[in-house]
């Protein structure tokens, strides 16, 4: 795990049935509130038997990371990242904003697999808890490989002094589109993966969607 003074790295592998749940949840109208009748407690009853895998699936994320649960595993290596600059749409998907890349903007390589970066997109607060505390906020940048596997790189951040540079060059079109709700995208220009620079390092956690022993590298 590498830590600064913002944030955590945290690499996660999501297998296709937690992807299935996450794609059928921004079809519907859901609720992230607790204790809502279409909250999260609840998701797995709102489409059925779509959603089922919501609330009975055991291999789902976000998940509260324990650094004693952790696995110490170097032979995974540092994240491979093969990024480019891209042209770029915001789209305001009703739950958040994300980034998605209209042109091949790289990939990241875990294994022998290639995973092409499709877009990107923040939680508030974090969706992970590590050692049962959450951040202010996380970015998700969601990749899929050729036959259709997804890996996301989630990037916990806390309020400090540093600032973000791959935000600092959207938060003006962010707010442009947050203001103007007719609208369901705009053109965010060339955005360069590579300014997500913060947080990209050699240590990082990795899991498949299990509930337990992340992998700690």
């Amino acid at each position: 795990m590498a830590m600064n003074s913002k944030f955590i790295l945290l690499s996660v592998l999501f297998g296709a049935l937690l992807f299935a749940c996450i794609t059928f949840a921004q079809e519907e109208v859901f609720e992230y509130e607790e204790g809502s009748p279409r909250g999260p407690q609840h998701w797995g009853e709102l489409n059925f038997p779509n959603w089922t895998t919501c609330g009975q699936g055991m291999m789902q994320s976000p998940i509260d990371i324990e650094s004693k649960d952790a696995i110490v595993a170097p032979e995974l290596g540092p994240l491979k990242r093969n990024y480019k600059a891209a042209r770029a749409i915001l789209r305001n998907r009703r739950h958040d904003i994300s980034v998605e890349w209209t042109e091949d903007a790289g990939y990241i390589t875990i294994g022998n697999t290639k995973y092409f970066l499709n877009q990107s997109h923040w939680h508030i607060p974090t969706e992970h808890r590590f050692n049962n505390k959450s951040y202010n906020m996380e970015m998700h940048m969601v990749h899929r490989s050729e036959d259709g596997r997804i890996a996301v790189i989630g990037i916990p951040y806390r309020i400090g002094f540093l600032s973000d540079k791959f935000l600092g060059k959207l938060v003006d079109k962010i707010l442009y589109l947050s203001i103007n709700r007719n609208l369901s995208s705009i053109n965010a220009g060339v955005v360069d993966p590579y300014d997500v620079g913060i947080g990209f390092g050699d240590s990082y956690f990795r899991y498949n969607g299990l509930p337990y022993h992340p992998t700690l590298h």
